[in-house]
C-alpha cells in the first residue's frame, strides 16, 4: 500500500477513536457548568492550556503505536457499557457533592477526579480494545506523548524549579559571552537573585525565568523520545543515554547563545532605528521567533549527526495486527 494512503489512513482512525473522548469532555464541561454549577479546578493550571497540545500529542501517539500494532476499529458494547458506567458515576457524584460554598474534602476531590478520568480515558476505548495502549511494543511513545500533552503547564509552572538550579549559570554565562565582546560598556546586574539585568548605552533587557530555554528543551526530548519509541535499537542502551545527555547540554548551549544573539540585535537595530523603534523590531520579530528556528535548526542538526551512518525511517510495512 502507498505510505501516503497508510498516514491517511492511519490519520483517520486516531481522528475516529478521538471523537467520543472530546465529545464526552464537551458534554462534561457543559454539564457541570450550566447544570450543576460545579466548579472543580486545578490550581496548576486550566483545561485550556491543554486544548491544542493534547489532540497533537494523540495523533503523534496513535501513528507511532498503529506503526507497531495495526488496529481495525470496531465498537465494542461491553468497553462503551464500562465507559457510560463511569460517565453516569460523574454525573450523581456531581450532584451528590454540590454545595453553594464550593468546599470539597480531599476524598471527595479525590473521588471526583478518578471518575473523571476513567470517563474520559475508558473513552478512548469505545472503538480501540487498551492493549493497544498498554501491550503496544512501542507503548514507551506514551511518556514523550505526555510531555507533548503538558507542555503548556510545564513550561507555565515547572520551569521555576528548573530557573532556580540553571538559571544563574545561564545568565553568568550569557553576560561574560557579552562582555567579552561589546567591552566595557557593558553591565551586568543581578536583580532579586532571579532576574539579570543586562546595560548598555543602546539597550537594557531584564534576562527571567521565561528565558530559560524550558521549551527548546522539552522540544528536543519528546523529539528524542520520539525517536527511541520508533526503534529502540538503533542505538544501544548506553548510546541512548549519551546523546540525550550530550543533547540536553546542548540545547543548553543554544539557549545561551539565542540570549546572547538577542541582546546583539537589539544593540544593533536600536543603533540604526533608534531605541523605540528598534526595541519594537526586535521583540515582535526576533524575539517571538528566533528561538524557534534556532531549536528547529539545532534540533535537526543534531538528528543528522547521530544517524549519519544508518537511515532514520518509520517502519510502516506490515505492522502486527491487533485483534479488535
Amino acid at each position: 500500500m502507498n505510505k501516503e494512503k497508510i498516514k491517511s489512513s492511519v490519520l483517520f482512525k486516531g481522528f475516529l477513536t478521538l471523537l467520543a473522548p472530546v465529545a464526552q469532555y464537551a458534554f462534561l464541561r457543559l454539564f457541570l457548568r450550566e447544570v450543576v454549577h460545579l466548579r472543580i479546578g486545578w490550581s496548576l493550571f486550566v483545561d485550556w492550556d491543554l486544548f491544542v497540545s493534547v489532540p497533537c500529542a494523540y495523533f503523534v501517539v496513535f501513528y507511532c503505536l498503529d506503526s507497531a500494532k495495526k488496529v481495525s476499529l470496531s465498537f465494542s458494547l461491553k468497553r462503551s457499557l464500562v465507559n457510560l458506567a463511569f460517565l453516569a458515576g460523574v454525573i450523581s457524584y456531581s450532584f451528590l457533592i454540590r454545595n453553594p460554598e464550593q468546599s470539597y474534602s480531599v476524598v471527595s476531590l479525590v473521588a471526583w477526579w478518578g471518575l473523571v478520568l476513567a470517563s474520559l480515558v475508558t473513552a478512548f476505548f469505545v472503538l480501540v480494545p487498551p492493549a493497544f495502549f498498554i501491550s503496544n511494543p512501542k507503548r514507551v511513545v506514551l511518556i514523550p506523548g505526555f510531555l507533548i500533552a503538558f507542555s503548556v503547564v510545564i513550561q507555565n509552572y515547572f520551569v521555576k524549579m528548573i530557573w532556580e538550579s540553571v538559571g544563574p549559570r545561564m545568565m553568568n554565562l550569557s553576560c561574560w559571552s557579552l562582555k567579552g565582546m561589546m567591552g566595557s560598556e557593558m553591565q551586568c546586574e543581578f536583580y532579586h537573585a532571579k532576574y539579570l539585568v543586562l546595560h548598555h548605552p543602546l539597550i537594557t533587557a531584564f534576562i527571567g525565568e521565561g528565558c530559560a530555554g524550558f521549551d527548546g528543551l522539552m522540544l528536543f526530548l519528546s523529539l528524542f523520545l520520539l525517536f527511541y519509541a520508533n526503534d529502540k535499537k538503533y542505538f544501544s542502551k548506553s548510546q541512548w543515554l549519551f546523546y540525550t545527555l550530550f543533547g540536553v547540554m546542548m540545547m543548553y548551549i543554544v539557549n545561551i547563545f539565542r540570549i546572547v544573539s538577542l541582546f546583539l540585535i537589539g544593540a544593533s537595530v536600536s543603533y540604526v532605528w533608534g531605541k523605540y523603534w528598534g526595541m519594537r523590531v526586535m521583540i515582535q520579530v526576533f524575539h517571538l521567533h528566533m528561538g524557534w528556528v534556532l531549536y528547529a535548526l539545532a534540533i535537526s542538526a543534531y538528528f543528522k549527526l547521530v544517524t549519519h551512518r544508518k537511515p532514520l525511517t518509520l517502519s510502516l510495512s506490515e505492522p502486527e495486527m491487533l485483534p479488535s
